[in-house]
């Protein structure tokens, strides 16, 4: 098929995609290789989730500003330009989650893939923080560590998947589980 005739069919494909509300857009494109993101901590022990099955997971790379972050910024010197907040304190950070991100393009021994890493402090005053820790790699380029805000919607889409309150994950982190008073 001559690439004039290919234009014609893609062209017609997006246009009946587009009346039948049938556009269907690669959603890997949205985090660049990520496939997998896990989130762990106590009181909320690990949820992971799979970009080829589980929405949530584009959801959360959009609100944290995961593509920004490890892909964009790059200077003309090859380096990396951090998008990066100010350092928020330690009473301000409230509880925190860790996020690992399998991209399959992280150093690691040859043929270990080693998780992009990730610190969020969903509850931060001001609203979510993440920090990415110095010193990691994504297909070969160095990841700039920092911190930066991530999207206020950030905790409606944890709260979804199962992420207790800042209460409750308060309690549960400093070992005091809130329990229903019994009944008598």
């Amino acid at each position: 098929m001559n690439s004039r005739l290919r234009t014609s069919v893609s062209v017609v494909a997006v246009a009946v995609g587009v009346v039948t509300g049938s556009v269907v857009v690669p959603q890997h494109a949205a985090a660049k290789g990520a496939e997998t993101v896990a989130i762990s901590g106590v009181g909320v022990g690990r949820i992971v989730l799979d970009g080829r099955t589980d929405d949530a997971m584009w959801q959360i790379a959009e609100l944290t500003l995961f593509h920004e972050v490890v892909f964009e910024g790059v200077d003309p010197d090859g380096g990396r330009v951090a998008m990066r907040a100010a350092r928020p304190n330690t009473g301000e950070l409230g509880p925190r989650l860790g996020l690992a991100w399998d991209m399959h393009h992280t150093a690691g021994a040859p043929g270990v893939d080693v998780p992009l890493r990730q610190v969020l402090y969903p509850y931060a005053a001001g609203g979510p923080v993440l920090r990415t820790p110095p010193g990691q790699e994504v297909d070969g380029a160095p990841v700039d560590g920092g911190w930066h805000r991530a999207d206020p919607e950030l905790g409606e889409v944890l709260t979804e998947l199962g992420v207790p309150d800042v209460e409750q994950l308060v309690a549960r982190q400093a070992g005091r589980h809130t329990r229903m008073p019994s009944a008598r």
